[in-house]
Formats: C-alpha cells, sequence, structure tokens
C-alpha cells in the first residue's frame, strides 16, 4: 500500500503550468557528469535497506474487530505500512471482540499504530447472534467532536476508506476539509446483497446511487477485478 498511497498523493496534487522541478531542468540540458567513484559496502548496503516510507494513513473500516476476509486484508495493509516506517490510525466502531485489537498473530500491537473506536456507534440488531456475541455488528453515524479532535492529534497525511457507510461520508467530509489526499478499496457489492432479501430489493437503486456519490469523492478507487471496475 506504500506506493498505492504515494500514488494517491501524485494524484492529488496539480502541478498547473508551473515549470519542472530543478533537477528536471538540469537534466534537460547539457551537464558535465560528476567522476564516478568507487562505490563502498555502504552504498550497496543502502540499496539493499527497505525504504522508509514515512506516512500517517488514516484507515476506516466499520468493523475492524470482526475477522473476516475484509479485516484480514486490511490488518494486511496496516502491516505493511508499519513495516515500511510510517503511522497507522484505524478508525471503527466497537463491533466483534475487542481482544482481536491486539491480537498477536494477525494484529500485535506497534508503537506506530493507534485504534479509535466511534464513541456514538450503535449495534444493528438483525446482525446479532446470541451464540456468538463476538461477532456483533455496530453502525456509526457521524464524528463527534471527541474523535475529529483524535484524528487531528494523529495528524494524517492520506485518508482510507473502505466502507462507504454513512461514516464514511463523514470521513470524506473531514479530508476534504482539510485538503487530505482521499483514496478507498471495494470489499463488498452491497447494493446487490438487497437481491438476497426478501423485500429489500427496492433499496438497491438507492444504495447504489449513495455509494457512487460516496466513491466519486475519492482521488483514487481499488477494486479487485475489472468487471467491477467496470460496474462502477
Amino acid at each position: 500500500l506504500a506506493s498505492t498511497a504515494e500514488a494517491t498523493m501524485a494524484a492529488g496534487t496539480d502541478h498547473g503550468d508551473q515549470p519542472p522541478p530543478p533537477v528536471v531542468a538540469a537534466m534537460s540540458s547539457h551537464v558535465e557528469p560528476p567522476p564516478r567513484r568507487r562505490r563502498s559496502r555502504t552504498d550497496m548496503d543502502a540499496d539493499s535497506a527497505p525504504a522508509r516510507w514515512n506516512r500517517r494513513v488514516l484507515i476506516y473500516t466499520t468493523c475492524y474487530n470482526v475477522i473476516d476476509g475484509v479485516t484480514l486484508t486490511i490488518r494486511k495493509i496496516e502491516q505493511s505500512i508499519l513495516a515500511s516506517g510510517g503511522h497507522v490510525c484505524i478508525l471503527t466502531t466497537k463491533s466483534g471482540d475487542r481482544k482481536n485489537t491486539n491480537d498477536p498473530v494477525i494484529s500485535p500491537s506497534h508503537p506506530n499504530r493507534t485504534v479509535l473506536f466511534l464513541d456514538n456507534a450503535v449495534p444493528i440488531p438483525f446482525l446479532f447472534d446470541p451464540e456468538n456475541p463476538t461477532t456483533q455488528y455496530q453502525m456509526g453515524f457521524s464524528l463527534s467532536d471527541t474523535i475529529r479532535k483524535r484524528l487531528d492529534d494523529f495528524g494524517p497525511d492520506v485518508v482510507h476508506i473502505t466502507v462507504p457507510d454513512c461514516t464514511g461520508l463523514h470521513v470524506v467530509d473531514y479530508a476534504r476539509s482539510r485538503s487530505l489526499p482521499l483514496m478507498g478499496t471495494f470489499h463488498s457489492n452491497m447494493a446487490d446483497y438487497m437481491d438476497h432479501y426478501p423485500g429489500m430489493l427496492w433499496l438497491k437503486p438507492i444504495i447504489s446511487g449513495f455509494l457512487r456519490h460516496q466513491y466519486n469523492f475519492f482521488h483514487t478507487l481499488f477494486v479487485p477485478t475489472p468487471f467491477m471496475r467496470q460496474r462502477l
């Protein structure tokens, strides 16, 4: 994701008609190259060392602690950012098992990692399984002043949305109000879910319109297949 977020930063930058950077201008004219020197062991070690990527990434996902394919993917993205030297702030609801927040296998604690829980999310009644309470899903509707303050304290320089729900729209507003690059990853075709719930088909065009409205704010949206790209 490091290179993905770098691409997003570039996509959100408009250079207009500005002249090329000095280094490019210098390369466009004849400049006598400096004499080559023998490469030292230190140089070769530096070339082989992993590049450091000091970005601060805010990732919004609804149910971070409900372990499924989506949240495992998010954890892989998170670990990739941390391994590259970046910082991550996970914004989520209190869904699922809180023990999964710092699970030593799938999401070990890290000094550059912060997890913030929405303070105004509510449980979704029809997604509650009394025999498995750790899969309880919650839904948020906005960002409280307290959460916005804590996000400002983290100081993101790129925002990544994984779920285009009501809170996601407020995260879009947060990013736009601070001129932050905004990217997303497509995980679930929620509109088509309505085909499988009796009496809910009428919601499909409404959900499709809402998702498209939110996605259109993103500088970059990554999808898993060319089919989904065409559908969106």
